[in-house]
């Protein structure tokens, strides 16, 4: 262990940059997630975007003040730079900690608290100076589509990238101070009784005082670089450059003080800026601690320096609060369970959670609120991706008590193996194979590009381990990459397959194959070969169909034991043992709360013919018809799958099958027209459906798609890659010159399916679900006298929901019911710009005023009246965006019922639906489960017990999952004109979810939702198509396309997202 010394400073006179209390961030924890509690698959084949690069923020690296020691970045041996602009990017925010667990098996950094000495290095002759500091980008994933198909429950973890998991970890989940309309009095009674277990623990804590301070914690250089061998100081004058940390390495710090100062060993801090103690330090101002840590450089064995050193300065101050003081009491959660108070005292919950949170922290890599390990078996998702398992751990508010709620989560982590292996497995080849290839397409490029952006990956061609960030994939090979190098005062030109073997004696591999563009000071080009990716590295990129599919067959398990599971981590988390906890006198219970549920009756669905009732979620359309069927005069079927494939016979044969399906479900459907082959170009996409247009008056065609390489029987021609590479793209252009350019209905299905299933009774059936529905026939309805108060008066139902993207933008959709049965939905789509570019995607529909204000005047149009009511369900929204929402959209809405009519007053229900999260219910007797997993009854509701002490919200089980664990939504109301009580917003909102034009199932959100949600993702599509079209014409190419974008304006945006007239009375996105 390195000598320890230890010295602190009292500043308070000697500084002006003590910390102002009121400028405190707040400490709540933030998770990001993307359930996929029931994965969509639809099929009209809604496939990914293009690829746009992403981009990363800069964080503020300096210190509240400089301090006169001058700042000398670590040389080391030069790697290839290309004389391009230099861009400095900023420390990594990764909340991932490493840990002497035996979990995790990390190996700790021996570290001591030296005595500071303001010193200099003087500067160090080396072949390059480029620094690189890593960062991590703000990737945003939109959640997957509910599936009516596959109604699986076992969610797939999504999380936002690690910088903005930690710098949202103290703002985002806390209970907020909000003028939220309180709990009803009356509490629910609909529907029979069931008895619950949850997966929540009461969490037992005494009402005492605990002491806060603000942490800042700065690097200050090295050993090396503050004293010469002789201890004199080197600083020459010049001032220090301090550099902001990453929360991994700010626990690193600080558990190394806890080791080395026994006032702060117990302790508990958060990792960015906010340490709690049960005792007071005596720290009346700020005081500095120097802390240092080996360091991964290594120094020259005979420096009589000695070992290489880390510096690190820990400030720590007190913060001040009303009171005078630095305490917050605890006592006032005890007043809000008893209902003395009427708010929710904040700060008292986040030493809660910073407290529960703190242990984990150490011994396992936190992302968000969930806390992982390195599996014992190999769980590899192929792509160069695995499965990690762990837990979710949160302090949640109930009724009457705190609680901590526990839950097993899994998640993805790129594997811990080389650039090359992974570019392998990506393209899905052998390591051999990649010798057998020319070059990487662009499209491979571009992919490879967005999936390893911000990566981190460790250097194998130097004495010592580096570490870069990968900002991008190079377009030119190592072959084709020159550059200009000087030694010897000799300057030449080489290119990175020479400069390797000249400088290092490495003949590459792989010369033909693009290099890692990564961030540093200069641009720095890194042959794939010769770099390993980072272990421990969490994957907050969507995965593919095929990894997704494989995360849920292993991750998916059934209620009860997920239960067992939950107990044993419990009993792993050993908290009656934890030392922190036992400092500040918390308890977590061994025994989960219960609850009293209850069963609501699933609505009767109205055909023309028919009355059913479903039964667990779903029912049957054997000889049933629509309610109102369409008639369909002329339609006609384009193929762009190879002919050898899917030959003309075969489309003949499906054309047969489906006019023979839609006629017997109710849909008039003619023969078809005409049938046409086409290659699957994009410029014929618009001429073939211009033609069919024209010459055979068409008002639907249906699209087949080229199959997949792996299923087509010409994988080798050149024709079925060309085919493959486009597939993506393909979609987007075809649903944007449909619907955006000519005005047309398309139905696009996949290859594959018109091959296996062109005869598939259940198939076929499926898809004349949303023939009928898009051609503006009605398949089913509620019956009246089944949600007859929503009836009675005229009321607009409103979804919402905001789609980002990687690109730093976002599409909002709103839609909104135009019938009475509110089958019918009229849809407003607008693109946004992120405020907070490379940090944050904004979550607040800012156009939310125009967007309702246009389907006011259709359901006007439509009913010939404007609504008495609106109700608005709301996707997308965390617990720290309440605030936003609540004081920005109702407004806008309410100034859009303005805009038609001075005295338009119509009253406001605004509730805000929430899939994210970890709270899961088991029916006690396991005879009332449904399903073959027995998990909870559609219909269940819980407004009680584990619901907030103030809010009006509460939970809601409305689909039935048929493998693994049900997940149940979570409601919060965030403004309530109307005065409904749980009975009656618990009924509409299950009842929503039975009139899903999709399926005959009940999905697990209200269809409005679901159908923001679509219209959202549609909108890309035809974005995505439109910025291919600018980079086609050189408006967005080149390095700075990213800059180009944000020239173009967001009117021209929209423009390129709004339908046709022909389409705005369709439910064309469905």
């Amino acid at each position: 262990m390195a000598k320890k010394k230890g010295k602190k400073r009292n500043a308070a006179k000697k500084r002006s940059d003590n910390v102002d209390p009121s400028k405190v961030p707040d400490s709540s924890i933030h998770a990001v997630e993307q359930p996929s509690s029931s994965i969509d698959v639809p099929e009209d084949d809604q496939l990914s975007s293009a690829a746009c690069a992403l981009h990363i923020s800069e964080r503020d690296t300096a210190g509240k003040k400089k301090r006169n020691v001058a700042h000398r970045e670590v040389p080391s041996p030069c790697v290839p730079v290309v004389e391009r602009p230099s861009s400095s990017i900023n420390v990594s925010e990764d909340d991932e900690l490493s840990s002497e667990a035996c979990a995790l098996q990390f190996t700790e950094r021996k570290a001591a608290v030296k005595k500071k000495r303001n010193v200099k290095q003087p500067k160090v002759p080396g072949p390059c100076d480029a620094t690189v500091e890593q960062s991590s980008g703000s990737i945003n994933i939109p959640e997957s589509d509910e599936t009516c198909a596959l109604p699986i429950s076992e969610e797939v973890t999504k999380e936002t990238d690690p910088l903005e998991t930690v710098s949202s970890e103290s703002e985002s989940e806390a209970p907020l101070d909000l003028d939220l309309p309180r709990k009803p009095t009356e509490p629910g009674k609909l529907g029979r009784l069931i008895k619950l277990i949850s997966n929540c623990f009461p969490l037992e804590f005494r009402g005492i005082n605990v002491y806060h301070y603000d942490v800042e914690i700065i690097s200050i250089g090295s050993n090396y670089t503050t004293e010469d061998n002789n201890g004199a100081s080197l600083n020459g004058g010049k001032e220090k450059k301090y550099r902001c940390l990453n929360t991994k390495l700010n626990r690193e710090v600080f558990r190394t003080m806890q080791r080395d100062h026994v006032d702060f060993r117990n302790t508990v801090f958060d990792g960015k800026k906010n340490l709690y103690s049960v005792l007071s330090l005596g720290i009346k101002n700020l005081e500095e601690y120097e802390i240092s840590l080996d360091s991964e450089v290594p120094g020259d064995v005979n420096d009589p320096r000695g070992p290489r050193k880390d510096l690190f300065m820990v400030k720590i101050n007190p913060v001040e609060k009303e009171t005078g003081d630095n305490i917050i009491s605890l006592e006032p959660l005890h007043a809000l369970f008893k209902g003395k108070v009427a708010s929710v005292p904040r700060e008292a919950f986040m030493v809660l959670e910073t407290v529960l949170r703190h242990t984990p922290c150490l011994r396992y890599v936190p992302v968000g609120r969930c806390f992982y390990y390195p599996p014992n078996e190999n769980y590899t998702l192929g792509g160069g991706k695995e499965i990690w398992f762990g837990y979710h751990q949160s302090v949640l508010l109930g009724q009457k008590q705190a609680m901590v709620n526990l839950d097993i989560s899994s998640t993805a982590f790129y594997e811990n193996i080389s650039v090359i292996d992974y570019v392998a497995q990506f393209l899905n080849k052998s390591v051999q194979g990649l010798h057998y290839i020319s070059s990487l397409t662009e499209s491979d490029i571009d992919n490879l590009s967005i999936d390893l952006s911000n990566v981190r990956v460790q250097v194998t061609h130097l004495h010592y381990p580096r570490e870069y960030v990968i900002k991008e994939v190079s377009p030119k090979s190592a072959n084709d990459i020159t550059f200009t190098t000087t030694k010897n005062s000799k300057t030449r030109e080489t290119n990175i397959k020479n400069y390797f073997y000249q400088e290092y004696g490495i003949r590459l591999q792989f010369p033909h194959l693009p290099c890692l563009l990564v961030k540093a000071n200069k641009e720095v080009c890194l042959p794939f070969e010769v770099c390993t990716i980072v272990e421990k590295q969490h994957c907050n990129r969507e995965l593919n169909g095929r990894q997704l599919a494989e995360m849920i067959k292993v991750t998916a398990i059934p209620p009860r034991e997920r239960y067992r599971e939950t107990l044993k981590i419990y009993e792993h988390s050993d908290y009656r043992n934890d030392q922190f906890l036992r400092a500040f006198d918390l308890r977590v219970q061994p025994d989960p709360l219960k609850v009293v549920g209850r069963i609501i009756n699933a609505p009767q669905v109205q055909y023309s013919n028919e009355i059913v009732r479903p039964y667990n979620g779903s029912w049957n359309m054997k000889n049933i018809k629509f309610f109102s069927g369409t008639k369909i005069n002329t339609w006609t079927l384009l193929s762009f799958a190879d002919p050898t494939d899917c030959p003309k016979g075969l489309l003949h044969k499906f054309a047969e099958s489906l006019c023979y399906y839609a006629n017997s479900q109710g849909t008039e459907l003619d023969r078809c027209s005409h049938i046409e082959i086409a290659n699957a170009e994009l410029q014929n996409v618009y001429i073939q459906f211009r033609e069919m247009k024209d010459q055979f008056n068409a008002e639907l065609i249906f699209v087949v798609l080229p199959l997949e390489a792996d299923r087509s029987r010409h994988k080798s021609s050149q024709s079925r890659q060309k085919r493959e590479v486009n597939s993506s793209i393909l979609y987007s252009e075809i649903k944007k010159v449909a619907e955006t350019n000519i005005g047309l209905i398309t139905q696009c299905i996949k290859g594959k399916n018109v091959i296996e299933k062109y005869n598939n009774a259940s198939f076929i059936s499926n898809l004349c679900l949303k023939l009928n529905a898009k051609m503006g026939g009605i398949n089913n309805t509620l019956m009246p006298g089944e949600i007859s108060e929503f009836i009675k008066d005229s009321i607009l139902i409103v979804g919402a929901d905001v789609n980002h993207s990687r690109d730093e933008n976002s599409i909002a959709a709103v839609v909104g019911s135009m019938d009475e049965n509110y089958y019918r939905y009229a849809v407003s789509v607008s693109f946004q710009k992120n405020e907070k570019k490379k940090k944050k995607t904004c979550e607040v529909i800012r156009d939310m005023k125009n967007m309702i204000h246009k389907i006011l005047l259709e359901f006007q149009k439509v009913r010939k009246s404007l609504p008495q009511k609106i109700i608005v369900y709301r996707d997308g929204v965390s617990e720290g965006q309440f605030q936003d929402v609540q004081n920005r959209e109702i407004k806008w809405i309410t100034e859009a019922c303005l805009s038609i009519k001075r005295d338009y007053k119509p009253k406001i229900t605004f509730i805000v639906v929430q899939k994210g999260h970890h709270r899961k219910f088991l029916p006690e007797n396991q005879t009332q489960g449904a399903g073959p997993m027995r998990n909870c009854p559609p219909g269940t509701a819980v407004d009680s017990v584990v619901t907030h002490p103030l809010n009006y919200d509460f939970y809601l089980y409305s689909h039935l999952g048929l493998k693994g664990t049900s997940k149940c939504c979570y409601y919060t109301v965030l403004h309530d004109d109307n005065g409904y009580g749980f009975d009656a917003l618990e009924k509409l909102s299950y009842y929503l979810c039975h009139i899903y034009i999709r399926c005959t199932k009940s999905i697990s959100v209200p269809s409005p939702i679901q159908y923001a949600h679509l219209a959202a993702y549609r909108a890309r599509r035809h974005l995505a198509s439109h910025l291919k079209d600018l980079g086609e014409k050189g408006l967005l190419k080149g390095k700075d396309w990213k800059s180009k974008m944000d020239s173009v304006s967001i009117e021209e945006f929209n423009k390129a997202i709004t339908v046709k007239d022909d389409m705005k009375d369709t439910m064309y996105f469905t």
